[in-house]
């Protein structure tokens, strides 16, 4: 280890123990450079999450799935890293809610690194309590487009989009060679005619940078009612580009409608009793 790098190291060690920092490690990298970190600490309901399956985002009677956490990339996450969190709902089920999570956070400070910033961990939830489709799905990508390093908001380039008898399966982002990116994604036709409304999360903020900020996805989570399934999404930008949203597309079953009843037959008439003859008033004539 270099000697300046030494004692940079047990320069901000003392410097952490002096101000009661007993939660921060310094590191030194191989270059030399300082890296303060926080020791990996989840909260309880992390945890819960991670090893119960359970989430208040959860809808009724239906419990998420959770990828396991990875590092997210320096610059509050590249949108490439999203690679590392595949959404996949099993054969003849939907999706109807996906959102990331943040679970932690570090931070990095060298002089090869620009100064200081946060590095993160993600984790993709998701659940498959959509419209029941059948077992088989059509692959689909969008066009290859820039990464633009990584940044968050080059995202809205990319529409994933299933047909209007279909609802998505799986998708995943694909980090292509060349500075590019796409997404896959897999559609399931629904096993009954579907009726869809379309609707977004709130615009938020996108992190303010060109480059990276992918956690700041953790503020939208795109979740169809109980009972539907998720059949389009794509990112919107407000029109100052500081904002963004997740426009998406959810439907149900169509409800079978009831059948017509048999019409009624002609009514009828009342039988017309028969006249009884009216008596001869004059007698009859006694017999010769």
């Amino acid at each position: 280890m270099p000697m300046l790098a030494l004692t940079l190291l047990l320069s901000v060690t003392s410097t952490a123990s002096s101000m009661g920092i007993d939660n921060k490690i310094a590191d030194v990298s191989p270059y030399g450079a300082v890296i303060m970190r926080s020791e990996k600490t989840k909260s309880a309901k992390t945890e819960s999450l991670m090893h119960t399956n359970v989430s208040e985002d959860a809808s009724s009677g239906c419990s998420p799935t959770t990828t396991p956490d990875k590092k997210a990339g320096d610059w509050e996450g590249r949108n490439w890293k999203l690679n590392k969190h595949p959404v996949q709902c099993g054969s003849g089920e939907s999706l109807s809610q996906w959102r990331l999570k943040t679970t932690s956070r570090r931070r990095r400070c060298g002089w090869f690194s620009g100064g200081c910033h946060h590095a993160q961990r993600t984790e993709m939830q998701y659940q498959c309590c959509g419209v029941a489709t059948e077992n088989t799905c059509v692959s689909k990508s969008t066009s290859p487009n820039s990464d633009g390093n990584g940044g968050v908001v080059y995202m809205d380039r990319h529409k994933v989009r299933c047909q209007a008898d279909s609802l998505i399966r799986d998708w995943k982002l694909v980090d292509l060679s060349g500075g590019k990116i796409s997404i896959d994604y897999c559609c399931a036709k629904a096993k009954r005619s579907l009726t869809c409304r379309t609707t977004s999360t709130s615009f938020n903020s996108d992190g303010g940078r060109s480059w990276g900020g992918v956690i700041y996805l953790d503020r939208h989570n795109v979740q169809c009612r109980n009972n539907e399934g998720l059949q389009q999404w794509s990112m919107a930008r407000s029109s100052n580009h500081k904002k963004m949203k997740i426009d998406y597309v959810c439907c149900t079953e169509t409800p079978t409608p009831k059948p017509t009843p048999q019409p009624t037959p002609q009514p009828t008439a009342p039988p017309t009793d028969t006249p009884t003859v009216a008596p001869t008033e004059s007698p009859t004539e006694s017999p010769t």
